[in-house]
């Protein structure tokens, strides 16, 4: 069985297909309404899994990345060392052949979890496939690195001028799976592509870090500052480089995820072990330094920087990936070691001895809106982040820790390590949790989200069996790769914590609402904000009410369930 190891500048890029992470994805979380009543916590069950689908050979493989197009089709992409790995009916095979080391993959299933095609790419050497994104008309984009003396992605050969170094690559892919372009960038040590994105009009970038003292990406040519840099790299629809930009000092520095939205604006984090680094006129600074700090920064579409912030604690802290919405704002998750970190004015505290997951939104000017964190005794990380139309994030990744808690609801770890799926609204209430997990060790490294709201996970399995809801997957190999859909949380169902728990929905309302008492019969109220009495009633157990909200003007009251002498109240908005 393979150990799990911490995370690090030097190793952080390697854990993505080196370590062994966990993988539970919560059920039953709660979350705080904005504004509500002292105590009052929101709550909604977490959603059933519509499907779940595993592929695999004989040998460890891993999907890394995760991917829609606007037909609802799903990509993934990882690596495997198998010989074949079976995607349904469709097998893939190792360049390598039996005892090979790590080949490239990227498949597509179908909205209802079907495999459509899968792809394989490879040498004789090892090649890895960080993560990839997917553009509405099904191109699919996928950076890493490769050892082999050449490989080949269709009709084009990348070569490597010093095999078994690692060379930089970008593939774009057609939804029929033919490779449109690829290239490479080498320099005299290795280059990595950590993440890679892209945006509305057909153009793609790349991020990553570079070794040595330079890297050439065709005729561009970046010089390293000290220890590892960040790059930065923009195509246009065919595969040109448009620019290329660096930062780092005399440290470890890398970039580890990038988003870009339909204007052609790139968000980019990572981590930063320089005393000081430098993005255009914008110097962050690393306190104490010698330590991982967190980095964001905003490029616009010509590589100039637009902001940069940065947080830290005294230990390792890192940006994993990052999402942004319509409106600009920016949510990035990630991992912190440090007894506390401080977004803003919002300080979080580590539960444990390592990592912590932390969640922060900031605003399109770069300001902090909001941070959460969950953790427990032992490692935790949040691996990557969605973002859907109404602001909602999406995050997963693994708790390595006995136990994890997000909200007020703590989850036991099944195994060694196990996967979870959380949502927060725009806001940062915690919408839904959810876990899967086993005897052994699961991770999700990469997640999505449709125009409906329902997510997408993609990761890896070591358990014998995995389920997730009703979907059992049977492990052929160790690991397995596994892809999974779940559907989306109902649309303003809140819940009270506490013994007298009800439900009131949908919320906002434009007139009728739903209220069902979850545990025992008692009286219910809707009580405007200054306390006047607007609709009284009885609530029995598990029987729906339906209340006629109409006559009520518009704005914010309280409901209020009373049992036993206990009172718990929800805010509700009435449009």
């Amino acid at each position: 069985m393979k150990t799990k190891a911490k995370y690090s500048v030097a190793i952080i890029a390697a854990a993505l297909f080196i370590l062994n992470l966990q993988s539970s994805i919560i059920t039953s979380v709660t979350s705080l309404f904005p504004g509500s009543v002292t105590g009052c916590e929101l709550y909604a069950q977490s959603p059933p899994w519509i499907w779940a689908k595993s592929a695999a050979g004989s040998d460890y493989d891993e999907a890394h990345g995760i991917g829609l197009d606007a037909n609802g089709n799903i990509y993934i992409s990882g690596i495997f060392w198998s010989p074949t790995v079976s995607f349904d009916a469709i097998i893939i095979e190792n360049a390598g052949g039996a005892f090979s080391p790590s080949d490239i993959f990227l498949a597509k299933y179908d909205p209802y979890g079907n495999a459509v095609w899968a792809r394989a790419y490879g040498g004789d050497k090892s090649e890895v496939c960080f993560h990839m994104s997917v553009d509405a008309a099904g191109y699919s984009y996928i950076t890493g690195y490769f050892k082999s003396s050449s490989i080949t992605f269709g009709s084009t050969v990348l070569t490597n001028p010093d095999p078994g170094t690692e060379v930089f690559y970008m593939a774009k892919v057609d939804a029929d799976g033919n490779v449109v372009w690829a290239k490479s960038a080498a320099g005299d040590d290795y280059v990595w592509g950590l993440g890679v994105a892209a945006d509305g009009g057909g153009n793609s970038y790349a991020v990553g870090m570079f070794y040595g003292d330079s890297v050439v990406f065709d005729a561009y040519t970046l010089h390293n500052a000290g220890g590892r840099d960040i790059f930065l790299v923009k195509y246009d629809v065919n595969g040109n480089v448009v620019w290329v930009r660096s930062a780092g000092g005399a440290e470890d520095d890398l970039a580890v995820g990038i988003y870009a939205d339909a204007e052609g604006y790139t968000y980019t984090t990572g981590a930063f072990m320089s005393s000081t680094i430098t993005f255009g006129p914008y110097t962050l600074t690393n306190d104490p330094g010698l330590r991982e700090d967190i980095f964001v920064v905003k490029v616009d579409p010509e590589g100039s920087a637009v902001w940069a912030t940065s947080a830290g604690g005294t230990w390792d802290d890192t940006g994993l990936n990052l999402a942004v919405d319509h409106n600009g704002n920016c949510f990035v998750t990630g991992l912190f070691q440090s007894d506390q970190i401080t977004f803003g004015t919002t300080t979080l505290v580590n539960a444990g001895l390592a990592n912590d997951v932390f969640v922060v939104k900031y605003n399109a000017q770069g300001n902090v809106q909001w941070a959460v964190s969950a953790g427990g005794d032992y490692y935790d990380t949040g691996n990557d982040i969605a973002v859907d139309a109404s602001g909602n994030a999406y995050v997963t990744g693994y708790f390595e820790s006995s136990s994890i808690t997000f909200g007020s609801n703590t989850f036991m770890n099944a195994g060694a390590w196990d996967v979870f799926l959380v949502s927060y609204d725009a806001g940062g209430n915690l919408i839904y949790a959810t876990q899967v997990g086993a005897a052994d060790g699961e991770e999700a490294y990469a997640v999505t989200v449709d125009a409906n709201r329902r997510a997408y996970v993609s990761g890896y399995f070591q358990s014998t069996s995995l389920s997730f809801g009703s979907y059992t997957l049977i492990n052929q190999g160790y690991p397995d790769i596994f892809v999974a859909k779940i559907e989306a949380a109902p649309l303003g169902v809140y819940e009270v914590s506490g013994s007298n728990s009800f439900s009131v929905y949908p919320n906002p309302s434009e007139g009728w609402i739903m209220v069902q008492s979850m545990n025992g019969a008692g009286q219910f109220l809707i009580t405007d904000m200054a306390g006047k009495v607007m609709y009284e009633g009885k609530l029995h157990t598990l029987n729906t009410t339906k209340i006629d909200c109409s006559d009520l003007p518009k704005g914010m009251y309280i409901a209020r369930f009373i049992q036993e002498g206990k009172e718990s109240t929800a805010k509700v908005v009435i449009e």
